[in-house]
């Protein structure tokens, strides 16, 4: 007779119940990604100012009209502040906030290689964003 499976992340090898790697393997492939995600749509600080992105293209497009038409207009920091941004302004924030998400994914990217050359649970767990 089995013995009761201890938890979802213990398969039967046939004699015993052992902790499957490739489960924690998926688990941590997974929260690395969830974790850039997060650090991607955060406020953003520059200039010692919070700004708020979101991935949608319309957040993307109303950056790129502000640059292209030249235009200067006031902006919602994400603590709520309006301040005046002109296309100066827009063309440096996209560019450092450009320059953020690339190191996030970087970072996503060396950190899911540890992942899958980690060779226990212990080395998979000890892997981690941390900043």
């Amino acid at each position: 007779m089995v013995p009761r499976q201890p938890s979802a992340l213990h398969t039967w090898d046939g004699t015993k119940w052992v902790i499957d790697i490739d489960i924690i393997r998926a688990q941590k492939l997974a929260e690395i990604a969830n974790v850039r995600w997060e650090a991607e749509t955060s406020p953003f600080y520059f200039a010692d100012k919070g700004y708020s992105f979101d991935t949608s293209a319309s957040s993307q497009i109303k950056v790129n009209n502000c640059i292209a038409s030249e235009m200067s207009l006031n902006w919602k920091t994400a603590e709520g502040v309006w301040i005046p941004m002109t296309p100066a302004d827009f063309s440096a924030l996209k560019l450092a906030y450009q320059i953020y998400v690339a190191g996030l994914f970087v970072k996503e990217e060396t950190l899911k290689a540890l992942v899958a050359n980690a060779e226990t649970v212990e080395d998979i767990q000890a892997i981690t964003w941390a900043e």
